[in-house]
């Protein structure tokens, strides 16, 4: 009868114990459902060996109206072997960085790369609280390749894309005979952001690209990438990174010049 005491103890503690991890848990979860700052990363090797980095901000504290957050400080990208690549605002929430600018940064297969940035005081002014802010991206383990289903026959025509691994997720960017982008499944150019940007990622190791990809006749340039993505609640993201927040790293497999007809 004397262990009862003990054995009731224990259970007690670890019931405590379980009950704080899960409410920590939700508290984690909590702070990024309400947590305005969306944050985007890509690490790309093109196909002539360029690797590009970038870090898009946008702050989602008005529903309606989203903007991008200009006043990021110290955006950093760690490479594997823990050298510093600094990211340079080129446009309003866009911080990118360039191999054909700064050597440092080289794309490496199975490798974890980490972004840092952080959020001033006066970030407050676009309803966002400071802050330091870090996620990591794993690049895929292979290299992605691309083959057509089916080609469009003229102007107008439907047609799909496959890949492999199919564990990758399709970015596919389409330049028009103008040089103009006619598609793309990955488009930041506007802060506008909702859960619908990510459905657009190709998927399963196929995508079906629609009648108004290729709409009137001539040269197309398609651009295709196979990407990891990692979102979420992911325990490798900041707490303080929102809900839609989400990290793509891999290579673009190959650029294809396609003649469609009328």
């Amino acid at each position: 009868m004397r262990n009862k005491p003990n054995h009731l103890t224990l259970g007690a503690l670890l019931i405590i114990l379980l009950v704080f991890l899960l409410v920590s848990c939700n508290l984690e979860k909590l702070k990024t459902l309400k947590s305005p700052v969306q944050a985007v990363t890509t690490l790309f090797e093109q196909t002539d060996g360029t690797v590009e980095a970038e870090l898009i901000l946008i702050s989602t504290s008005d529903a309606k109206n989203h903007e991008f957050i200009t006043t990021a400080e110290k955006v950093k990208l760690r490479m594997p072997e823990g050298d510093i690549v600094e990211l340079i605002q080129k446009e309003n929430g866009h911080y990118r960085a360039n191999s054909k600018d700064n050597q440092k940064l080289v794309y490496h297969s199975e490798k974890t790369y980490q972004f840092k940035f952080d959020l001033p005081s006066e970030a407050e002014e676009e309803g966002v609280h400071p802050g330091n802010f870090v996620a990591t991206t794993e690049t895929p383990k292979d290299k992605v390749e691309f083959s057509w289903k089916k080609k469009p026959g003229f102007s107008g025509d439907t047609s799909e894309l496959t890949w492999k691994p199919t564990s990758l997720k399709g970015i596919i960017t389409v330049y028009g005979p103008d040089n103009k982008i006619t598609y793309s499944t990955f488009d930041f150019s506007k802060p506008q952001f909702s859960g619908d940007k990510w459905a657009r990622l190709g998927a399963f190791g196929k995508i079906t690209l629609s009648v108004d990809v290729f709409p009137k006749p001539g040269d197309y340039r398609v651009v295709m990438c196979g990407v990891n993505k990692k979102s979420g609640f992911d325990k490798q993201l900041s707490a303080d990174l929102g809900v839609l927040s989400g990290f793509l790293a891999g290579t673009c497999a190959q650029t294809e010049t396609l003649t469609v007809g009328e």
